[in-house]
């Protein structure tokens, strides 16, 4: 099984829960957008795929790029795995999990969780995921890789060029992803090539992250084919 993966959920709290009473303040005005490419030329490679905002790409960034502090004042503790401004943030527990599988393949940049009186909170990691992986069955997904950039549903790209849509396709079907396990391999974090910008996690990685009691987890499965 395949998961989407994310961060930011509070155990037992459903839909309508606050969100955490945090910002980044260091540097201040910061903005994902601002993060930047470690090696800008292995976004050049041909059929790499589309790339978008280098914080969810699949590459290394410049760790300088990236916040340095977090103002944290809610009520409850830190969770293994935060998100915000469009950005990943991992516990020292959550940190070790992930390199325990993966070790050396993803980025992780500490940043401190602080109150407004600067009183230390946590010792935190922005998260980087740094492998990309082509992911998508072709055999049973109902999707079609548009000019060979991103899946997008039939009933989309007959509107940019009807010539792609097969004849016979039901275009009110909705749209059907399939991740192939064995384009996967032994992977267990990764950004799929034409699916932005979304997470993937294998299921040994989820199953740790459950058996262990960590924090924050929020994804859901996808449907896999062997």
């Amino acid at each position: 099984m395949v998961w989407s993966f994310g961060g930011g959920s509070f155990p037992g709290e459903g839909e309508g829960a606050p969100y955490p009473d945090r910002e980044i303040v260091e540097p201040a005005g910061f903005h994902y957008r601002n993060v930047d490419f470690a090696n800008f030329a292995e976004t050049m490679a041909p059929g790499i795929g589309p790339i978008g905002d280098a914080s969810a790409s699949g590459f290394r960034v410049k760790a300088e790029t990236l916040p340095k502090k977090m103002r944290y004042d809610d009520a409850r503790p830190p969770l293994d795995f935060d998100a915000t401004e469009a950005l990943q943030f991992v516990s020292p527990r959550a940190k070790a999990l992930i390199e325990r599988f993966e070790p050396g393949v993803h980025q992780f940049e500490p940043i401190e969780y602080v109150r407004s009186d600067g009183t230390h909170v946590a010792d935190m990691f922005v998260f980087i995921v740094c492998r990309r992986l082509d992911t998508m069955d072709r055999a049973h997904t109902n999707m079609i890789l548009y000019d060979n950039l991103r899946w997008l549903p039939a009933k989309s790209v007959r509107r940019y060029d009807p010539n792609l849509v097969p004849p016979g396709t039901d275009l009110e079907a909705p749209a059907r992803a399939v991740f192939n396990l064995g384009q996967i391999g032994d992977a267990g974090i990764w950004r799929d090539t034409h699916i932005t910008p979304t997470i993937y996690a294998s299921d040994a990685i989820v199953d740790a992250i459950k058996a262990e009691g960590l924090t924050g987890f929020g994804g859901g499965p996808q449907e896999a084919v062997a």
